[in-house]
């Protein structure tokens, strides 16, 4: 939520009023179909191969927010997180009896999965 903005200019045909709150519906735009295809719903590594980033715009996927105001931690949590599952997964196997269908999610500042997400670690 972006707050105090002040007559900011999104665009030459949208002006957004002083004193808005702004809330991006990330849910939304990391699965749309325009963006991301019919199976927008489906996850898909290669979406993210450099030559695939290329083909869409910057701010189609946000996870660290971007523009002039962007996280200044993303390439130092990005890093961290490859290790850790780096180390996770080269000791252990995961696996789970959901499918995508099964799991309810709600829809928050963090999008919380409601019925919960059982995981089984098995040592390699």
């Amino acid at each position: 939520m972006v707050a105090g903005l002040r007559g900011w200019r999104a665009s030459d045909k949208h002006t957004i009023p002083a004193d808005s709150q702004i809330l991006i519906n990330f849910h939304h735009l990391h699965r749309n179909p325009s963006t991301w295809g019919p199976d927008a719903d489906k996850f898909n590594p290669d979406r993210f191969l450099p030559e695939n980033c290329t083909q869409r715009h910057p701010y189609a996927f946000l996870p660290f927010s971007a523009g002039p105001r962007n996280c200044i931690g993303l390439r130092y949590a990005w890093h961290s997180l490859k290790i850790i599952m780096v180390h996770v997964l080269r000791r252990y196997r995961l696996r789970t009896t959901l499918t995508m269908d099964q799991i309810k999610i709600r829809f928050s500042v963090v999008t919380r999965i409601l019925n919960g997400c059982p995981i089984s670690l098995e040592e390699r």
